[in-house]
């Protein structure tokens, strides 16, 4: 597949946390399949977490997470098992080490369900992961559908992502502000 002509997505740099705001099936694959098989032609790893398992392993051999194994463990945003499981897999590849890269997409095409007290965890959720990506190798590229986005949906994905992709178009995020963030407690050893 050819490339996204978006060179945050393309060349990623390493320790980046953005957005990819995207409306529809077509602009999400046209976005996201790039993302993965870049990774993979530049010999790192792509991991994406996905309601859409079976679509995505038929477009790209990545390493695919199902939704409800993850972001919804339980039946219901997990925030704490998501960081934890994305700081453990930043801790192999350390910020300025040689462990093995990886970029990590998570498709969060379910946060349209969310309450205001889910927004606020997807808010706290997203601004810990800044610390994450900070201290890591990996890029983690997070997926949202303006479709299923409320207007406060939106401006949560803006305030806690220094850079947004939106039709193709990188740009730093108007509203990302590092002092505003509310991440978790750190639970995790990259976090403190």
């Amino acid at each position: 597949m050819s490339s996204s002509s978006c060179p945050v997505l393309d060349q990623p740099a390493e320790g980046a946390h953005l957005a990819v705001l995207f409306a529809g099936c077509e602009e999400q694959w046209s976005t996201l399949v790039p993302y993965l098989t870049g990774a993979l032609a530049r010999g790192e790893g792509a991991v994406c977490v996905t309601s859409a398992e079976e679509d995505l392993r038929a477009r790209v051999n990545a390493e695919v997470v199902p939704t409800s194994q993850s972001y919804l463990r339980g039946g219901w945003f997990n925030p704490d098992f998501m960081l934890e499981w994305l700081a453990d897999l930043s801790a192999g590849a350390p910020a300025g080490g040689q462990g093995p890269r990886q970029c990590i997409a998570g498709v969060l095409d379910w946060v349209g369900d969310l309450d205001p007290a889910g927004l606020t965890e997807l808010f706290r959720y997203e601004s810990s992961l800044n610390l994450i990506a900070a201290s890591s190798r990996h890029t983690f590229a997070c997926f949202y559908d303006l479709r299923a986005l409320r207007a406060e949906g939106v401006l949560t994905v803006l305030r806690t992502h220094p850079r947004v992709v939106l039709g193709g178009m990188p740009w730093d995020s108007p509203f990302y502000d590092e002092s505003g963030l509310d991440p978790f407690a750190p639970k995790s050893p990259i976090l403190n």
